[in-house]
């Protein structure tokens, strides 16, 4: 992803997206002088969003090069997923959910409880398929994320 100054589209192979994915990510000195670093608040989940706001707010676009591919092992870095999971990884997995409210709260606060109604709907399924610890990470993710 790169981000650009709204009015570029000089460059032939890019193209207008909504935010950054973190994965595969280049921002220009210019931008960061500007915008600043990444939120320490977030840590491993949506931290590029928030950075795609604040840079939005700025003046800043989002853009991909649609020239350019990356290969991304998902959750290899955390082991997180189908086949990870156990307490480690469930700590980790909870950050998605209280990082995405974290984001509603700081952006979206009108709305914020359907992010929290998506959230308990998952930890409903997960409840539902017996998968336990993952759903009681969950919960616990609501409800730290409430307490903030």
């Amino acid at each position: 992803m790169l981000n650009l100054p709204l009015d570029s589209h000089s460059v032939k192979c890019v193209e207008r997206v909504d935010y950054a994915i973190g994965a595969s990510l280049l921002a220009s000195r210019e931008f960061v002088e500007d915008v600043g670093l990444m939120n320490e608040e977030y840590f491993l989940y949506y931290e590029e969003l928030d950075w795609s706001i604040q840079g939005e707010k700025k003046g800043w676009g989002t853009f991909n090069c649609n020239k350019c591919s990356v290969l991304h092992k998902q959750g290899k870095t955390t082991q997180t997923g189908e086949r990870y999971k156990n307490a480690k990884n469930l700590e980790i997995e909870k950050l998605k959910y209280v990082n995405l409210i974290k984001l509603y709260k700081n952006y979206f606060p009108n709305i914020v409880v359907i992010a929290q109604f998506k959230i308990l709907a998952k930890a409903l399924l997960t409840l539902f398929k017996m998968r336990f610890s993952e759903s009681k990470m969950i919960f616990n993710a609501l409800i730290e994320s409430h307490k903030k």
